[in-house]
């Protein structure tokens, strides 16, 4: 919220931080949040991960918005703790990138 040069919410319940969360995006009219490196959510405890997990879910439904998660297959696991959030989610793998050997274009 900061980094959009938004006033804080006042302290309280994370319901009143999520309001004010979907507030703000609305009037920014986001269309799609990313997330990065979803797959660091496994380090917190399993309580944290699913709160962390379903605050997501919270967000698509108050902002009817897509979210766009990238990670590991660690992130993948996490997402698919319960069937609602499984179904949300639809994985799309990747293939791994590799360097080209610049050794082959030079010939």
């Amino acid at each position: 919220m900061e980094r959009m040069r938004c006033a804080p919410p006042r302290p309280g319940r994370a319901k009143n931080l999520m309001r004010y969360t979907c507030a703000i995006m609305d009037q920014l009219q986001v269309r799609m949040l990313m997330i990065d490196e979803l797959h660091n959510i496994t380090r917190l405890p399993p309580r944290a991960q699913r709160d962390r997990i379903l605050l997501l879910k919270s967000l698509s439904n108050c902002l009817c918005l897509p979210i766009v998660a990238a990670g590991t297959r660690d992130a993948e696991a996490a997402l698919r703790y319960n069937e609602q959030t499984a179904n949300r989610f639809e994985p799309f793998k990747l293939q791994r990138w590799r360097l080209p050997d610049l050794r082959d274009a030079a010939s």
